[in-house]
């Protein structure tokens, strides 16, 4: 509201600061929400990779010149988190503690239990590689246990990322939190 006379003594306007006040968790929340979504984003791409791999379009289209194995239950199951990373993206927007919950117990159960699963399934073949230099399949002229391993491995961590940042956002969303500078 404009004033049009004189403005009470002393106040010249930099006083804002004392009246203007974010509560901590909302800051916060903005910038979980802003690492959460990075991580969806970088989700995409494992997920993309192994749904090329299970509906065989490289069969189709030759993608690369290689012949990929069949797909594997675990692939199956790790498939499924994508559906969990839809739904935690879709709880950011309005900062829906249910979704994000939903989010964060399914992906526990599909992402963690598909990249346990596919690391019990070729523990065998990564001690055959190690021990005695024994590969089965090449894919990129690079031992496929190996590419796997790697791929788990990566998939486990980006994983592990959004968990963390969801869990921290879910406490965020429930604090009742006092104002701080």
């Amino acid at each position: 509201m404009a004033s049009r006379g004189k403005t009470v003594a002393g106040t010249d306007g930099t006083d804002h600061t004392f009246r203007e006040k974010v509560a901590s968790q909302y800051r916060e929340s903005a910038k979980l929400k802003r690492n959460l979504r990075t991580m969806f984003m970088l989700l995409t791409i494992p997920l993309a990779m192994l749904a090329i791999h299970v509906s065989k379009i490289n069969d189709n289209i030759k993608l690369t010149n290689q012949v990929l194995p069949k797909p594997e239950p675990w692939e199956y199951v790790y498939l499924v988190s994508g559906i969990f990373n839809l739904i935690g993206y879709s709880s950011l927007s309005r900062n829906n503690t249910q979704r994000l919950t939903i989010y964060f117990y399914g992906t526990a159960m599909a992402a963690f239990g598909g990249i346990v699963w596919g690391a019990v399934a070729h523990a065998r073949e990564v001690e055959a590689f190690v021990m005695r230099g024994q590969v089965k399949a090449f894919l990129f002229r690079q031992p496929l246990v190996i590419l796997t391993y790697l791929f788990l491995a990566l998939s486990m961590q980006l994983n592990i990322f959004a968990i963390n940042y969801a869990r921290s956002l879910l406490k965020a969303w429930k604090a009742k939190g006092f104002k701080t500078d």
